[in-house]
């Protein structure tokens, strides 16, 4: 029984934390936080998937380096 409820979590969430992504990818040609969205769906993933939590490090540390960027050279 514990088997089947942690295919189903993972499932769940798996479905839940996908949609985010693809709703996030679909919004980023417009004005708005579609990269946040991606990286939300990808939190989400995190949860319960590795791969999905490297990427979201990484997108995370991206995000660092931006604001980073914009602090240093907002001045200029």
């Amino acid at each position: 029984m514990a088997i089947i409820w942690k295919n189903s979590r993972r499932l769940v969430i798996g479905l839940i934390g996908g949609g985010v992504v693809v709703l996030g990818v679909i919004l980023m040609p417009l004005p708005g936080p579609g990269t946040l969205i991606v990286l939300g769906g990808f939190a989400i993933l995190a949860t319960e998937f590795e791969g999905a939590a490297r990427v979201k490090e990484w997108g995370f540390r991206q995000l660092d380096r931006c604001k980073e960027f914009i602090r240093r050279h907002r001045g200029q």
